[in-house]
């Protein structure tokens, strides 16, 4: 039920020489509990001679776990906070020729996370991502291939350190775009 954990507690123990210096404090008898959550998935396709549509739905429950509470005064508990979300994604696929399938897809990646919030749980980014992919394949009699592009794009928020001093977070805006190219070949027996 419990796994293993270990932490490293950084103590500034004051200048030395101009520069600041630090004392580890280890601790190997602490706990982590299961934080993946319950999920529920179901997918749908429907195919009508050269054209497939499909769809998948996934359900996230929340889960909350509060590891070593015992140890707050230490700065060793561990606060995990995630809430219920739904994903899903849809494609569609047609084929030029028997041998040349062209698809196309989007999908959703929202986060579970709470905002990140230094006197929240310990989360330090919440982060949702949409996608949509194109791909043009190529079906051999054993073989098929498959040129695909992406494109991924994320927005929302993480904790970062002020002016380097981790014991002072500040929360800030994230976007990220991603476009990716993927060659991809597989053999059927």
């Amino acid at each position: 039920m419990f796994d293993k954990r270990e932490e490293y507690l950084r103590a500034l123990a004051g200048p030395v020489e101009g520069t600041a210096s630090s004392v580890t404090i280890s601790a190997d008898d602490l706990h982590s509990a299961p934080t993946l959550p319950l999920r529920a998935q179901a997918g749908i396709a429907w195919t009508s001679g050269s054209i497939t549509l499909t769809g998948d739905v996934m359900f996230l429950a929340p889960r909350e776990v509060t590891n070593d509470p015992d140890r707050a005064f230490e700065a060793l508990d561990l606060w995990i906070k995630r809430n219920s979300v739904v994903n899903a994604a849809v494609g569609v696929e047609m084929r030029l020729t028997p041998t040349l399938p062209l698809r196309a897809g989007m999908w959703t990646d929202f986060s579970a996370t709470e905002a990140p919030d230094p006197e929240g749980p310990d989360n330090s980014t919440d982060v949702d991502r949409v996608g949509a992919s194109l791909a043009l394949g190529l079906r051999g009699e054993n073989t098929e291939s498959s040129l695909n592009l992406n494109a991924a794009y994320a927005y929302g928020h993480s904790l970062i350190p002020n002016n380097l001093d981790f014991t002072q977070l500040e929360r800030t805006s994230e976007r990220q775009l991603g476009l990716y190219t993927v060659l991809a070949t597989s053999f059927q027996f």
